[in-house]
């Protein structure tokens, strides 16, 4: 895994999540993907921390 913090914004300090798995079943994949962020929207509280999800735009 690896967390990337980018520039600070007017609403917070947005960051980048990496994850890597070793798995090749996109099932598998899913569920280790979905435990990660679950995890890290569980936790966010313990430093009064909230999320805001904006898309990127694609080029």
């Amino acid at each position: 895994m690896m967390v990337r913090m980018m520039e600070p914004q007017s609403e917070g300090i947005p960051i980048e999540v990496y994850c890597f798995a070793a798995v090749t079943a996109w099932t598998q994949y899913e569920r280790i993907r979905g435990d990660v962020f679950d995890h890290l929207l569980s936790i966010r509280r313990r430093w009064a921390c909230g999320y805001i999800r904006r898309r990127r735009a694609r080029t």
